[in-house]
């Protein structure tokens, strides 16, 4: 179901799970970064883990409070950085293009996390 489009790079943000609900409504938004570059920071999927250790450390907060946001996006939305595996956006980046792993371990959009379907 959250298979990207040809020409679309997948990558991750990591961030507390309390901002998840403006996420889904608002998008990652730039205008909210607390570093010098107002930008999303985003990382490859062989850093994930490393993203996550590296965010709860910078905001003091515990890494098991942390989320993944998968992001399916044009390469050209995206800059690189120093570090290897890391990217930015400085552009907002809508809802639609998120996705959230629900308990199963399958990535759905991001939309679903908060809607209730029957039989579940």
């Amino acid at each position: 179901m959250s298979k990207p489009r040809a020409g679309i790079k997948v990558l991750y943000h990591a961030t507390h799970q309390k901002n998840l609900k403006s996420i889904i409504a608002t998008g990652l938004n730039p205008e909210l970064a607390t570093g010098d570059l107002m930008a999303v920071w985003l990382c490859e999927r062989k850093v994930r883990d490393w993203a996550v250790e590296h965010v709860a450390e910078r905001h003091s907060w515990v890494p098991a409070e942390c989320v993944l946001v998968r992001v399916h996006i044009r390469p050209v939305r995206v800059h690189r950085t120093r570090w290897e595996h890391v990217f930015y956006c400085p552009t907002l980046i809508h809802p639609t293009l998120l996705f959230l792993e629900d308990r199963l371990g399958v990535w759905q959009p991001a939309g679903m996390r908060f809607t209730r379907r029957r039989g579940v």
